[in-house]
């Protein structure tokens, strides 16, 4: 997945460029069915058709972020922005398993297929609730001292 992921990690800019606001979304529910089709894959063929989607779509999502950051963030806070997000992104990772254990016990299901899927659905989701705030949400300000004019 990360020899996938290389060519949409060099492709980032245009991607970004053509996208702006949905690179996010669109990064998130390309990488769902991916995972989907790897959860539920009865042949390596599928597999590797799941890792590809997959590869594609997860490269784009964290540059996304870290820009999105980088967007919002106070004047001069550039490093302690990037630190957080490091911090944030350690603990995602940290919690991510734990947190898809409760889900899927909860849902009745603690096979790695159902982890899987549950994945997937959360990655929908959470694309579609980026849609959302993507398509309705107004632009930020780049420039603070615009706000004082």
């Amino acid at each position: 997945m990360s020899l996938i992921g290389l060519l949409p990690s060099l492709l980032y800019g245009q991607i970004y460029k053509h996208l702006r606001r949905l690179t996010i979304p669109i990064g998130l529910i390309i990488t769902g069915p991916g995972i989907g089709i790897i959860a539920t894959a009865g042949t390596l063929t599928m597999t590797w058709i799941g890792i590809v989607i997959s590869g594609f779509g997860l490269p784009i999502v964290m540059p996304a972020i870290f820009g999105k950051v980088a967007e919002v963030q106070p004047e001069g806070s550039s490093n302690l922005s990037s630190a957080l997000m490091l911090v944030g992104i350690n603990v995602a990772v940290f919690l991510s398993p734990q947190v898809l254990a409760v889900t899927t016990q909860i849902i009745g299901q603690t096979s790695n297929k159902a982890t899987m899927l549950v994945s997937t659905v959360m990655l929908f989701v959470l694309g579609a609730i980026q849609l959302v705030m993507a398509t309705t949400k107004k632009q930020p300000i780049k420039n603070r001292s615009e706000m004082k004019s």
